[in-house]
């Protein structure tokens, strides 16, 4: 049996302090989350639209407090069900026996409880406990207001909780976004790379993104070749939507359901239901598809679009022809097939068996990671001015300092350079240079370049391994320039 601290017991006698609280089930050890919970009860002022007057809540708390995690939960019973924002996604409630999964993030944009942004969390015993716990009524005060969120915080996306390994990567800027503001179509048939970043995780990314009928280039975002090189699939189909803004349900949750996705985009006058119907034709290959979805983003509440943001959802594997079933090993359901009973073979007995077994309205949605890798994101912090980044840079001798300086100019946003270096790398240069043993007996301006490629998916990066004479018409011909 493990028993609270003496900190802790007096940690939580403080919470008595709070008008606001009741203390319902005082400090229980839960052997399944390894956690000290409290069950309380928090008591407003008076009832609102959104927030019951009297909610129940857990905290929970680490054995090794003062240290480690403290976190409020919505009870399962009594609890707030929807979603807020500084709210991690409440939807689910059945990991946990107690508590739902919407864990409030008290130690985030201080500024939306209206607290002193230079105020940090307390680290002591007495004080941390409690500094937790009046956070929370001021984030439920102000969830109950509708005031968590205000003009000039820094933008917060709704959580798309991912159950997946793969990762989807976009490249969009301040540029892209003017081009996206001038295209007409809002949804249309994207091509999609694959790649492995490892053995365990996918990265898909869009090469080209075309009208629907496939007869338009629309626009084809910049990955170098480096990026685009030793992809595991090519020109995968996927249908990609552009929407005004994050699609949410329940204030500010990302839809887990397909019903709920269906309203969520009918509220953004999509029908995504005939969206899907039609691509599902160009999909029936036993595959999975993902469906993107884009949205103008700004960098505050409140301010100017900054970038676009996509968000990918992976689709199940939609009825097929039965004769494709033995070259797909991922489909275990009899649900896919064309023989399914009840159902006739061809588009309309397929989409009906999606739409009743495949796309079902309680069925819960598969969301994968999405990240934007564009050069202003990568090199958020420590970029050099666009005066410097934006110039063709050579480096002439890709030695120790060559190397050193090369990685440094990469980093910090330089998105074209050339190495002239005819040498061959050697393990006595090891010492100094920043290549490696795998390195050894390869030329030094092709093993560095082919390093600093994989630093940023959008720079260019060339490599010079004969005698250049050194002038300045030979070395901006080298340069391409």
């Amino acid at each position: 049996m493990i028993y609270p601290s003496d900190d802790l017991r007096a940690a939580r006698r403080r919470l008595e302090e709070i008008k606001e609280i009741s203390i319902l089930d005082d400090l229980t050890w839960d052997d399944k989350t390894k956690v000290f919970y409290i069950r309380i009860s928090i008591y407003l002022d008076k009832e609102y639209d959104f927030i019951p007057q009297n909610t129940e809540w857990y905290i929970t708390v680490k054995s090794s407090y003062p240290f480690g995690e403290i976190a409020f939960y919505p009870s399962k019973i009594n609890g707030i069900t929807d979603t807020f924002p500084h709210q991690s996604n409440n939807f689910s409630d059945k990991y946990y026996d107690l508590w739902r999964t919407g864990k409030l993030c008290l130690d985030y944009y201080s500024n939306s409880l209206g607290i002193n942004s230079s105020e940090t969390e307390p680290s002591s015993a007495f004080d941390r406990l409690y500094w937790h716990a009046t956070r929370a009524i001021s984030w439920l005060y102000d969830a109950a207001n509708c005031s968590l969120v205000k003009n000039g915080d820094p933008y917060e996306l709704p959580s798309y909780e991912s159950t997946s390994t793969d990762l989807f990567v976009f490249n969009e800027d301040l540029c892209s976004l003017t081009i996206w503001e001038d295209i007409q179509y809002k949804y249309g048939i994207a091509k999609i790379n694959v790649k492995c970043l490892s053995d365990e995780q996918k990265v898909n990314y869009v090469t080209r993104f075309f009208s629907f009928d496939g007869k338009e280039n629309i626009y084809s975002p910049f990955w170098n070749e480096n990026f685009k090189g030793e992809n595991i699939d090519t020109d995968v189909e996927a249908l990609w939507v552009m929407i005004d803004s994050p699609l949410v349900v329940n204030h500010w949750q990302a839809p887990m359901t397909y019903s709920e996705l269906f309203d969520a985009c009918k509220r953004q006058n999509i029908d995504l239901i005939n969206l899907i119907k039609n691509f599902a034709r160009k999909a029936r290959d036993a595959k999975n598809h993902l469906v993107i979805f884009g949205f103008p983003a700004p960098k505050q509440f409140g301010g100017e679009p900054y970038e676009i943001v996509w968000q990918a959802l992976e689709l199940p594997i939609l009825s097929f022809k039965k004769q494709d079933f033995n070259s797909c090993v991922k489909a275990k359901s009899k649900n896919n097939f064309r023989s399914y009973p009840g159902f006739r073979p061809g588009e309309k007995g397929w989409w009906q068996n999606d739409r009743m077994n495949i796309l079902k309205s309680d069925k819960q949605l598969c969301w994968i990671d999405s990240e934007n890798w564009s050069s202003d994101t990568i090199q958020a912090r420590g970029s050099l001015p666009n005066s410097i980044s934006g110039k063709r840079i050579a480096v002439i001798g890709a030695g120790s300092l060559g190397s050193t300086i090369s990685e440094i100019l990469v980093r910090a946003g330089v998105r074209n350079i050339t190495f002239i270096d005819n040498e061959i790398l050697e393990a006595g240069n090891l010492c100094r240079h920043t290549l490696s043993l795998s390195n050894i007996g390869q030329n030094k301006s092709e093993a560095l370049a082919s390093k600093l490629y994989n630093i940023n998916t959008q720079n260019t990066v060339k490599a010079i391994t004969e005698k250049v004479r050194l002038t300045e018409s030979s070395v901006a011909a080298a340069c391409g320039g």
